[in-house]
């Protein structure tokens, strides 16, 4: 059974936030010491492109919603071995994540 929170309210940047949302960002700041603590998430430091990295696209990508033209900057979300493809998720010109090989990122 789950437990419920209490709706107590914490300060955040002067602005009062609830009680969960305190408790997340305390969460997501544990992790981000963790990352500058331990290096990239994906544990290989000798990744060309590690997980959280900016990449650009060397060429033009369809995709569902539309093509990514080639320059289009993401974020690299997951490496897949042996770095053969990256899911990268790109915020312009649209919304998308997307699995890229290695050989459609800029270098």
């Amino acid at each position: 059974m789950k437990q419920r929170l209490p709706d107590r309210k914490g300060s955040l940047f002067g602005r009062t936030v609830p009680r969960r949302a305190t408790l997340c960002l305390g969460i997501v700041n544990a992790y981000h010491a963790s990352i500058l603590e331990e290096g990239p998430v994906s544990g290989d430091r000798n990744e060309r492109h590690p997980e959280l990295s900016r990449v650009s696209l060397a060429r033009p990508l369809t995709v569902e919603h539309g093509v990514l033209p080639a320059g289009s900057t993401g974020t690299v979300v997951h490496v897949y071995p042996g770095e053969v493809a990256y899911e990268i998720e790109f915020v312009r010109p649209f919304h998308a994540l997307v699995t890229v090989e290695s050989a459609a990122i800029r270098e």
